[in-house]
């Protein structure tokens, strides 16, 4: 049986729909504890009226803690797939464009900074399953992510106009969001050796809260970026090739190792009961 007879495609009971119930779950769940997600995503003008690219609202939008992505309905963002595609392009060019100022920046991130990119990340990671579960239909990802084509606004007859393809800066600043020193790690350094000083030596000093949150917020966006499996047919998956994860399989050695490094690290730190001696002792 194909995946999509076993996956309601925008039905109540798909894969992307459970995700979206546990999203709201958690961001209920963090407004009765009074987190910051009390302050909603007003994502209603990306589905009902046409936005420009240098209109304020962009960046406002990306001014929200990562959690309150999280109760972004999916049928809007469907809505917008469909009747606003422009709007959804531009929302991701400025989201992709944060998060590549940020890889390039040399200079330490405020709070409020650090929160701005984190936020953007979670959006894309938001935006990315119901892109991937609709592509068989729009051709999004393909269009603007990969050829760089901006879709044309609802009242425009004029073909998509040519912009900056979002996929390959996307997948660069994850990867170098998540050896930035003072925002993922502690030194350079670490781009070498791994997360918590390697595995020969990995312990739970090396760990902080700041970090942690931005390490887990990039390697979601990693992981959405490379999903696109989950929505595509056995036979599609044997004719066609993941350009995302076929990227990523070809980076250079030192990337893929620090990675690795640094994922096996996270795993042998774990202390599992509490007494200061982690499973690398």
């Amino acid at each position: 049986m194909s995946m999509r007879g076993t996956v309601r495609w925008g039905g109540t009971d798909g894969w992307v729909d459970d995700l979206e119930d546990k999203g709201v779950r958690v961001h209920r769940q963090l407004i009765g504890m009074g987190g910051e997600t009390s302050r909603p995503v007003r994502f209603n003008r990306v589905c009902a009226e046409d936005v420009e690219g240098s209109d304020p609202y962009w960046s406002t939008l990306l001014q929200h803690p990562p959690a309150s992505f999280a109760a972004i309905p999916f049928d809007s963002i469907r809505s917008a797939l469909k009747d606003r595609p422009r709007n959804l392009a531009l929302l991701s060019r400025h989201a992709v464009a944060k998060l590549r100022k940020a890889a390039e920046s040399t200079k330490s991130f405020p709070p409020m900074e650090q929160e701005s990119i984190l936020g953007a990340a979670a959006l894309l990671s938001r935006l990315l399953p119901v892109l991937f579960e609709q592509e068989h239909e729009h051709k999004f990802i393909e269009n603007v992510f990969w050829r760089g084509m901006l879709p044309p606004s609802s009242k425009s007859t004029t073909e998509e106009d040519p912009i900056d393809a979002l996929a390959l800066p996307l997948l660069q600043s994850c990867i170098a969001l998540l050896f930035k020193p003072g925002f993922t790690c502690s030194s350079a350094e670490e781009k070498t050796t791994g997360w918590y000083g390697s595995l020969a030596n990995s312990s739970t000093s090396g760990r902080s809260r700041q970090f942690d949150q931005a390490r887990t917020e990039m390697l979601r966006l990693l992981l959405v970026c490379c999903s696109r499996i989950l929505f595509i047919t056995p036979e599609e998956y044997r004719k066609s090739e993941n350009p995302f994860l076929s990227y990523l399989s070809t980076r250079p050695k030192e990337e893929a190792s620090a990675l690795f490094r640094s994922l096996t690290a996270v795993i042998f730190s774990y202390d599992p009961v509490g007494l200061g001696i982690p499973y690398s002792r």
